[in-house]
Formats: structure tokens, sequence, C-alpha cells
């Protein structure tokens, strides 16, 4: 499974979050993972639209993790730069075919490749990396 850059940077500055606790300056968190600026900026907005941070603007302000860590696994990271929900091959979807009609042998394979990745994610918690 080849990730996007946008999850591989998010899983970073989760991580960040999860090790380095407290708020932290978003432009720092960016920089410290090394993540393209604007890049990292629009990753944290999605992440804090996920509930996964939390943003205090002004002076004083900065994001941390407000998920659970116990509970917060890769796929709630991944989830919203993935298009993890797809499940079915690129000649069903150019022909606009429903998978369940035509029972198409590649569709069920790609379902049963994405119901396992998604079991292998939601397995993978941030509080076991650290």
């Amino acid at each position: 499974m080849r990730l996007s850059a946008k999850s591989e940077y998010a899983l970073r500055i989760v991580l960040y979050l999860t090790i380095n606790t407290g708020i932290r300056s978003g432009q720092t968190v960016v920089s410290e993972c090394e993540v393209p600026k604007s890049l990292g900026l629009r990753i944290i907005t999605e992440l804090v639209h996920f509930k996964i941070i939390k943003s205090i603007p002004g002076k004083n302000g900065g994001i941390f993790l407000v998920s659970d860590l116990k509970n917060l696994s890769f796929y709630d990271v991944i989830f919203p730069f993935e298009n993890v929900l797809k499940n079915e091959c690129e000649y069903c979807q150019n022909k606009k075919y429903d998978m369940k009609k035509v029972n198409c042998k590649v569709c069920i394979k790609l379902n049963e490749i994405r119901n396992e990745n998604i079991k292998l994610l939601k397995k993978i918690k941030f509080y076991d990396l650290i």
C-alpha cells in the first residue's frame, strides 16, 4: 500500500505531537517534521477539522493532540487523506457499473485487500510507538 505524501506528513506531525506533549507552534512542528511549510499547515488544518489535534489561536497559541492516545490509530490519521473507501477496479469505476450487480472478480479482491488494510491500520496505535 502506497500512501500519499499528505498521509505520510500527517503521520509525522501526529507522531511528533505524541512524543512532544503540550502546546506547540504549528510552524515549529512543520519545521521539525521536515514537512513543506504551506502543505504542513494545510495538513494541520485538516487534522483540526477531523478533531485529531486542536488549534489555539493567538500569540501563546499553538497545536496539540486532543485524541485519546491509547485509541488513536494510523487509520484515524490516514483516513482524511486517502481514498481508503475505493473498492472498485478502474474498469468498473469508468463504466459506472455497480460492483454488486456486475460481481466483478477484480472488485471483489480489491474490497478484500481494502478491508485487510483497514484492519491493519486500525491495529497500529500511536501510544505503542512511544
